[in-house]
């Protein structure tokens, strides 16, 4: 695995550091870090016919309504495959609708976060947690109306060690 790029996503004040690796199999994914809980996020865009093919409609379209209550989504079992059966769970409950954030096309580790909206790209997103306690999904809706889905597996940062070579 290789850094491709790090951007830097604001969170309501909350500078999140998104670090986008590729592999040399073409896999691409993003992972961040989270220091209080010291565990990573990895996640892995789900192109749209992939996100109709395996959730329903109708569901999809009660997450982007605030008002729904109890809105979630159930996988279609049948369209589980072995490229995703590690990246998904059976079911997802909505848990953030229709939160702002901000995007930055750089790292900003060193600046932090910029009080100058022109530096960033505002979005809009949502948040999906998984029956498992380790997946979720986040939505992401951009200003042009771009929609960007993502599934997420969270591990303890300590559990990484095993999939390094040599312990």
């Amino acid at each position: 695995m290789s850094v491709d790029e790090i951007n830097t996503y604001d969170y309501a004040g909350e500078l999140v550091c998104d670090f986008s690796l590729s592999h040399a199999s073409g896999l691409k994914v993003n992972a961040t870090y989270d220091v209080d809980s010291d565990t990573i996020t990895f996640s892995h865009k789900i192109r749209h016919p992939e996100i109709i093919e395996i959730f329903d409609g109708d569901e999809l379209a009660a997450i982007f309504d605030p008002e729904a209550d109890n809105a979630g989504l159930t996988l279609r079992e049948s369209a589980v495959d072995s490229r995703r059966s590690e990246w998904v769970c059976s079911n997802y409950t909505r848990t953030l609708c229709e939160a702002q954030a901000y995007y930055y096309n750089e790292d900003r580790r060193d600046r932090g976060i910029s009080a100058y909206e022109d530096e960033s790209t505002p979005f809009t997103y949502h948040e999906l947690q998984g029956d498992s306690d380790h997946h979720s999904i986040s939505i992401e809706v951009w200003e042009d109306g771009e929609t960007e889905f993502f599934a997420e597996v969270t591990i303890s940062a300590s559990s990484v060690e095993s999939f390094l070579p040599n312990g």
